[in-house]
């Protein structure tokens, strides 16, 4: 059984052009207390067949983690077209 559970993810500028920030609403709740930070990722995948083309747009460490239910917005910037 997981310790954290994803309650909702809203895309706050949605509709939005491919190469404006991308920016969401995450609430997630924690059944427990947890000894280490949650590390959070927002990624692009270039190709849902190979993962070179994968972009880490952004990361964050949220910590410490105690019991309960929990809301962040998290600003990535846009992918890299070039790539």
């Amino acid at each position: 059984m997981a310790e954290c559970n994803i309650t909702s993810v809203d895309v706050v500028n949605n509709p939005g052009r491919f190469t404006d920030p991308i920016v969401l609403d995450v609430q997630y709740e924690c059944l427990s207390s947890l000894q280490d930070d949650l590390e959070w990722k927002v990624v692009y995948l270039g190709s849902a067949e190979d993962g070179a083309d994968d972009q880490v747009l952004d990361s964050a460490l949220v910590g410490p983690v105690q019991q309960g239910n929990f809301k962040f917005r998290m600003e990535a910037p846009a992918p890299d077209p070039s790539r």
